[in-house]
């Protein structure tokens, strides 16, 4: 993977009054003579300003920035060339920098540095189906205050590639008095957040989309406020660094709409605890739900990007909604079923399958249909991603029912890869917003060649229908367990397949990804801080999985507590103080596995509450104390899980769900996970009288070097203590 990390993220950000952007200061040029430049941040020693009381911040914002202007001299002093970019002061203490390898050593050395990471390239990664996650439910509520809770009073920060504001879904306008109430363009350094790339705007009217006529796109928090980051140029992409300037502008405390909730849709390779990630965390402890997208690297185990990899940030997985799969079966002259992939811009399959004729049309150019009947039929054509979406709009006007796009390459992307309840659909593309009329699927190599051969030697009929997908999971979800440190991720799922929202220049388009899903989870966010404003960050983000749907027949590292359910959310009278019961990583010392977690049960409603407590899950023994408890109002219950089971021969995730029943209540699901990783050896050769090499593969870190016994087959023992040969 690249150093320079790619993300894909939601709207641009716009500037707040006080706050100062990131602004050059040189101190010497990068070095000349053709060396290869870096983007690194330094992070500097001492704290950063909202890591303690909030009154404080501005004096201690005045200290930092004294702190890098010092930090600036002593580069310029020592001699080394680099130029100084941007800085971060109250989510990180720490400045962007580009320098050569040799700079990067010297950066490290200098008193006050406490690290030096990559800054990493980052990319922008949405008919939004809000009844299934249940806010029209929410919307018919009321807030304490008796306002309608369709987010009124939040402001969801979207951190992306901006929002095109003069879209009249998003309010038709920019600042006070309009629904984009500020923002920042990081990415140009101006004060116009306005996007133009598209992904902000399809994850803002996501978020907060309110039509005022037919037609439109309604958001999960349709009253909610957004301010605008723009962190990425017109292609989508920009530098981590830029990415934590937007997050810290989105919160910082002179803004005048700081944000209640941040969303970034993006995603980067996983690097625990980067910059990012911390300045991340240091949003959550300051009281903001801060989400973002799992990534689109799935299906595969520990794929969960940055920042979503972090603890404390809300995850999210993508799931389908509304959409069916196709099925295609071949009827004559065999009976065979074919291997196909939904293409966005597919209409549904009909209800009940359909039978009709097959033609060949060769590139699906109009000039390929010159004495080609293609009326009620289905027809093949070769993929060509330059002109496939002329060829389908080509035979939908020749009045094809079906479209079947054939290409070698089927399998070679990822989100190809068939799973078990994963959906196969291929993350960010966004399409026209207007769907087919057919059914458009892509066919594999294989099965094309076969139809093109059946379609040579006569007549072929094909059989068109399809199978809903509402809540699998996207093949291109990334996946659990968090990389290194085997925390239990996504924290949830929710829709992000082939998702409406509003696009540039009052348009609208579908997309889908983990982009897509996020916006619906900072979204619910919006309702239930509205509903329950004395809540904590952490006790809205509990609401939100502990409220999760659970979806059969998929382990938590897929899908975290379940599929977004708002409704339930908003509904639930106990809360837990871990959201996540991580057991960590098993302890292999003995024959069989033991591990233990205690999960804090709060009641949050005016009364008390009976709670009835079980565990549900995959591949391990789990019991729970106690089974019910009985918690007053205001007033707390312990509850402790006991993971027990015979060791495995291998590696394996043990998850399951801790389940807290509440009559009249939704009930309440914690995810849990023990991560079993075994050392693994490998003999290279098998030890022999003439002597051997014995592999030692580790996949969590190791406390020291092990030790290897070797037993002959005459029983002799040797035994010898390992070496490392990589880190």
């Amino acid at each position: 993977m690249r150093r320079r990390r790619s993300m894909r993220l939601a709207p641009g950000l716009t500037a707040l009054a006080l706050l100062i952007p990131l602004t050059p200061a040189a101190s010497a040029a990068p070095s000349g003579g053709g060396a290869t430049t870096t983007h690194v941040i330094v992070q500097l020693a001492g704290t950063p300003a909202l890591d303690g009381p909030r009154a404080q911040a501005h004096h201690r914002v005045s200290a930092l920035r004294a702190q890098h202007a010092a930090f600036r001299q002593q580069v310029a002093a020592t001699g080394i060339h680099a130029k100084i970019g941007g800085e971060v002061t109250q989510l990180l203490n720490a400045v962007a920098v580009t320098t050569d390898a040799a700079g990067v050593a010297r950066l490290r050395a200098l008193p006050g540095v406490a690290a030096v990471y990559p800054d990493a390239a980052m990319h922008a990664s949405v008919d939004v189906d809000v009844s299934l996650i249940g806010a029209p439910q929410v919307w018919q509520t009321n807030d304490p205050s008796g306002r309608p809770d369709q987010g009124t009073g939040e402001t969801v920060a979207v951190v992306d590639t901006g929002i095109d504001y003069t879209h009249p879904d998003l309010g038709g306008g920019f600042g006070d008095g309009f629904k984009v109430v500020g923002g920042y363009d990081f990415a140009n350094g101006d004060d116009d957040p306005r996007d133009d790339n598209g992904h902000g705007t399809h994850v803002a009217g996501i978020i907060a989309g309110d039509p005022t006529g037919p037609g439109g796109r309604t958001g999960v928090a349709p009253k909610a406020n957004l301010t605008a980051y723009k962190v990425f140029d017109s292609s989508g992409f920009g530098d981590e660094s830029t990415v934590i300037e937007g997050l810290e502008a989105a919160v910082s405390v002179d803004n005048p709409h700081r944000a209640d909730v941040v969303n970034m849709s993006l995603s980067g390779p996983p690097t625990p605890d980067d910059p990012l990630e911390q300045a991340s965390a240091a949003a959550v402890h300051a009281g903001v739900v801060v989400v973002a997208a799992a990534g689109n690297d799935g299906p595969g185990e520990s794929t969960v990007g940055s920042p979503a990899e972090a603890p404390d940030v809300l995850a999210v997985g993508a799931s389908a909604s509304g959409i069916d799969l196709p099925a295609v079966t071949v009827t004559s002259p065999v009976h065979h079923a074919l291997d196909v992939q939904r293409l966005n811009l597919s209409a549904n399959p009909p209800a009940s399958p359909e039978n009709v004729d097959l033609v060949n049309v060769g590139d699906g150019a109009e000039s390929s249909y010159d004495g080609v009947d293609a009326t009620g039929k289905a027809v093949l054509f070769t993929y060509n991603p330059f002109s496939a979406t002329q060829a389908l709009l080509t035979a939908e006007q020749h009045g094809a029912v079906a479209a079947l796009l054939s290409t070698p390459n089927y399998y070679s992307g990822p989100g190809f890869q068939p799973g078990p309840a994963l959906a196969d659909f291929t993350a960010e593309t966004a399409d026209d917003p207007d769907k087919l009329t057919l059914v458009a699927a892509v066919v594999n190599g294989t099965d094309a060649t076969d139809l093109q051969q059946w379609l040579a030697d006569g007549p072929v009929r094909v059989q068109v229908g399809g199978t809903d997908a509402t809540d699998q999971i996207a093949s291109f979800s990334s996946q659990g367990p968090a990389l290194g440190s085997y925390a239990l991720k996504p924290d949830l799922v929710a829709p992000g397949v082939e998702i409406g929202s509003t696009w540039l220049d009052g348009q609208y388009a579908d997309d889908s990804g983990t982009s897509m899903a996020a916006p619906h989870v900072a979204g619910a966010a919006a309702l239930v801080r509205q509903a329950h404003p004395t809540w904590t960050a952490s006790q809205v983000a509990a609401a939100l999985t502990g409220g999760s749907k659970l979806l059969p027949g998929l382990e938590a590292t897929i899908q975290g507590a379940g599929r977004l359910d708002v409704a339930a959310a908003n509904q639930l009278p106990v809360l837990p103080s871990e959201r996540i019961a991580d057991l960590g990583l098993a302890d292999l010392g003995g024959s069989s596995l033991h591990a233990t977690a205690t999960v804090t049960l709060t009641n949050v409603s005016g009364t008390a509450q009976t709670v009835h407590l079980s565990a549900a899950g995959t591949g391990a023994h789990v019991d729970v104390t106690p089974t019910s408890g009985r918690i007053a109002a205001g007033k707390s219950l312990s509850v402790h899980l006991t993971l027990s089971d015979a060791r495995p021969t291998g590696g394996t995730d043990l998850t399951g769900w801790l389940r807290a029943a509440v009559t009249g209540a939704p009930t309440l699901t914690v995810p849990y996970l023990l991560a079993v990783r075994p050392l693994e050896l490998h003999a290279v050769p098998d030890p022999t009288p003439a002597g051997g090499t014995v592999f030692i593969h580790a996949e969590p870190d190791l406390a020291g070097t092990p030790a290897v016994t070797v037993t002959a087959p005459d029983r002799r023992v040797t035994t010898t203590t390992a070496t490392f040969d990589h880190t």
